[in-house]
């Protein structure tokens, strides 16, 4: 399973989404970015479940943080 935090601009300020629920809005760009690679670490550390952190800009989405999934050893 894999998990996406996007970083987006709202109508004030930027925002930070998970899914259909925004856990932040009416941040500065450096706060949303803080906020969203945060709760992806913390998503990562408690499900060991990969963890990508974009910021969504028109026309194109650009990686800010990536946690990867738990390894598997055969």
């Amino acid at each position: 399973m894999r998990f996406l935090y996007p970083v987006e601009e709202g109508a004030i300020g930027w925002r930070v989404r998970h899914g259909a629920t925004y856990l932040a809005e009416s941040l500065t760009l450096g706060q949303a970015i803080k906020h969203a690679r945060q709760a992806g670490q913390e998503q990562h550390e408690r499900t060991g479940a990969a963890v990508k952190v974009e910021l969504v800009i028109p026309e194109k989405s650009l990686p800010l943080a990536e946690y990867a999934g738990a390894s598997v050893s055969s």
